[in-house]
């Protein structure tokens, strides 16, 4: 009797554990829509205004980036100067490379 007890108890805390993870996938997922869709509109808004947000690298960062052979270089001093993750930090050093030279 009380094996049957502690499967259904078991049962229902796996369950409900596996209800509340959709439930927040799917908040993040929304909140991730959303947040895109903002980022759009504010991207808009600035090019309407013709108006820039101003860079956030170091002088350093950025002539590490003119040069292609210390744009690693220049990512990873980026990363231990703001924090970022990798993902964004190369963002930043390609957008800034994308304003300055568009030529490449």
């Amino acid at each position: 009797m009380e094996a049957i007890l502690n499967i259904v108890i078991y049962g229902s805390l796996a369950l409900s554990f596996t209800i509340t993870f959709f439930a927040i996938d799917k908040t993040v997922q929304r909140i991730d829509r959303r947040t895109k869709k903002l980022e759009l509109c504010l991207d808009l808004i600035l090019n309407k205004l013709e108006l820039e947000i101003p860079s956030s690298l170091s002088d350093r960062v950025k002539e590490l980036a003119r040069n292609p052979q210390t744009k690693i270089a220049a990512i990873k001093l980026h990363r231990t100067e703001t924090g970022v993750g990798l993902k964004e930090a190369l963002e930043d050093i390609d957008n800034f490379l994308a304003q300055n030279y568009p030529d490449g």
